[in-house]
């Protein structure tokens, strides 16, 4: 990547005036990936993970969060609701 902003020539082409058109037939916009439940939900956690290292106040929040109310709805039989609080938290 650093021998990309070396070369003069890619920053020239960053002020072309089609720079869209040529971003977007680049991947990934040229590709598709299925996405699921289960992917954005790692997606989701990426970026908990994120904001919970960017501070030591806010490191493990979301998941204390989300521990806490898991072991609430576990007792009172609310399986069916559990991914979609997990995914709230």
């Amino acid at each position: 990547m650093a021998e990309l902003g070396a070369n003069p020539a890619f920053w020239v082409s960053l002020s072309r005036p089609d720079i869209a058109d040529i971003v977007f037939t680049l991947p990934p916009a040229s590709q598709s990936a299925p996405v699921t439940e289960d992917y954005l939900d790692d997606i989701a956690r990426a970026f908990a993970a994120v904001i919970d290292a960017k501070s030591p106040f806010t490191a493990g929040y979301g998941a204390r969060i989300t521990n806490g109310w898991m072991a609430k709805v576990t007792p009172m039989g609310c399986g069916a609701i559990k991914s979609a609080l997990k995914r709230a938290f």
